[in-house]
C-alpha cells in the first residue's frame, strides 16, 4: 500500500481528441474550454466568464423569469444565458474525471467491475469538487408551469429543486471560505472515488484499504501545509457528508441532459473508460 499515488497528475489537453461515437459533441463543445493543469481554483476568472454575478433565479426583467412564489421546492432548470458555458465545463469535467481516476496506480489494477462501479458512483461528487475548486457559479430559473396546474409540494429527490441548488452553492462557498488546496482537493476526489460503501464492489475490502490510506496521506499534508490549523483536517472530512448527499440523477438532469440528450450517463461513462487511455 506504499505505492499510493498522492498527487494524481491533472489531465493535460489534448489527451481526448479523439472521436468517440457517443462522445463527439460532448467533447466538441467542452474541447475549447479545458482547464490547463497549471490552473489554481482562482483560475475560472482566467479561462472561462463569470457565468453569473449572483447566485439563485434571473432577475424579474429576464425573459426565463416566472412570476410565482419560489420557494426550495420550486423545480429549476438551468438559465438560457450560461447554457452553453455550462455546458463546455460539464463536457471538460466528465473527461477529465474518467482521466483522474485511470491516472492512479490503485485504480488500474482494479477489477473492470469494480472500476466501473467506483465511477458510476462517484461522478457526481467528483464533478461537484472540481465545481468547488473552480469557484463554479452558475444561475437557474423557474421551470415554467401553466397557471392551472398545482404546484408540486414534494417533488422527487431525482429533480433539480432550488433547495438541491442551494445545497450544491452552498458546498462550492463552504470550500472557498476554507481555502482548499488543489492538493487536498485531489485527496478529496480519491477519498469520494475509494468508497467502499458503493454497491456493487467485488473487493469492497480492498476499496477500504485504499480509503484508510488517502486519509492518512491527507491528514499527514495538512498537519505540514497547516501546522497552526489544528481543525482544518477535520472540517475537509466533514465535507464529505455533503458530497455523498448529492443526487445523482438531479445533477444529471440539472446539468448534463443538454450534453447527453438521450444518452444514459451510466453507458456514456462506461464508452469514456473505454475510450481514454
Amino acid at each position: 500500500m506504499t505505492s499510493m499515488h498522492s498527487f494524481p497528475p491533472s489531465p493535460g489537453d489534448g489527451q481526448h481528441g479523439e472521436e468517440f461515437s457517443l462522445l463527439r459533441n460532448l467533447l466538441s463543445v467542452g474541447k475549447h474550454h479545458l482547464v490547463t493543469p497549471g490552473s489554481t481554483s482562482g483560475g475560472l476568472s482566467n479561462s472561462t466568464p463569470n457565468l453569473s454575478s449572483e447566485r439563485g433565479c434571473d432577475s424579474p426583467m429576464s425573459d426565463s423569469f416566472y412570476r410565482t412564489p419560489i420557494t426550495g421546492n420550486t423545480k429549476v432548470q438551468l438559465a438560457k444565458k450560461n447554457l452553453f458555458p455550462v455546458s463546455a465545463r460539464v463536457s471538460d469535467w466528465l473527461v477529465k474525471i474518467v482521466q483522474f481516476a485511470k491516472s492512479i496506480p490503485e485504480f488500474s489494477t482494479l477489477s473492470h467491475n469494480d472500476k466501473i462501479t467506483l465511477v458510476l458512483n462517484s461522478w457526481s461528487r467528483l464533478m461537484l469538487l472540481y465545481m468547488a475548486e473552480s469557484n463554479f457559479q452558475f444561475a437557474v430559473t423557474p421551470i415554467p408551469t401553466s397557471h392551472n396546474s398545482v404546484s408540486d409540494s414534494n417533488p422527487s429527490q431525482d429533480e433539480p429543486t432550488m433547495k438541491a441548488v442551494e445545497s450544491l452553492q452552498t458546498f462550492i462557498k463552504k470550500c472557498q471560505q476554507m481555502s482548499v488546496e488543489n492538493k487536498e482537493y485531489e485527496f478529496l476526489r480519491m477519498l469520494v472515488l475509494f468508497n467502499a460503501g458503493y454497491a456493487g464492489l467485488s473487493s469492497p475490502k480492498n476499496i477500504d484499504q485504499l480509503n484508510s490510506v488517502v486519509q492518512q496521506l491527507l491528514q499527514q499534508h495538512v498537519r505540514v501545509s497547516r501546522p497552526t490549523d489544528v481543525m482544518h483536517y477535520s472540517r475537509l472530512l466533514m465535507c464529505l457528508p455533503s458530497l455523498y448527499g448529492t443526487n445523482s440523477k438531479m445533477f444529471e438532469t440539472l446539468f448534463c441532459k443538454h450534453i447527453t440528450k438521450n444518452t444514459d450517463m451510466e453507458v456514456l461513462l462506461k464508452e469514456l473508460l473505454q475510450s481514454i487511455s
